[in-house]
């Protein structure tokens, strides 16, 4: 494998499927050109870890609730070999978890379709429509962010 890439995102009954859908979609399309990715998720009841781990990714789990989120985490990774990416898919972190684990990985993507949290990532994805698309993530991400936003991306 290439090159190394870490999900973290979470699903459940109450927070539903759609975030880890999404992830296990462009985890697949990563695979198929010879990605290695594994997924950090909370075990919470109905999730779809078993079905990920049943297409054969690797899920490490954290426990439940948002205590020290971060430094699980990091535990996770820094346990992992050298991760190129995190791919970050949460309503529930934001710019401060992923400043802490800014110096555990080489480059932070998030997927996100609400543009009114702060984050600090080197690529944004946003594959809603929006009514001021080009300026939708101004002040919100570092300037150097790459920005794939609209149903284009999607």
């Amino acid at each position: 494998m290439d090159r190394n890439i870490v999900i973290r995102v979470d699903s459940g009954k109450e927070i539903g499927w759609g975030h880890m859908m999404r992830c296990f979609s462009l985890a697949e399309t990563l695979r198929s050109k010879n990605v290695k990715v594994s997924f950090i998720s909370k075990k919470l009841p109905g999730s779809l870890c078993k079905f990920i781990k049943e297409n054969k990714f690797e899920v490490h789990h954290l426990p439940k609730g948002l205590e020290n989120d971060a430094e699980k985490t990091i535990k996770i990774i820094d346990r992992l070999n050298s991760i190129d990416w995190l791919i970050v898919d949460s309503y529930e972190l934001d710019k401060k978890w992923e400043t802490i684990l800014r110096p555990h990985v080489k480059r932070i993507m998030v997927i996100d379709d609400m543009p009114k949290r702060k984050h600090n990532c080197d690529l944004i994805l946003d594959q809603n429509l929006h009514q001021n698309m080009k300026n939708c993530y101004e002040g919100l991400v570092p300037p150097n962010c790459k920005k794939l936003i609209g149903p284009k991306f999607a």
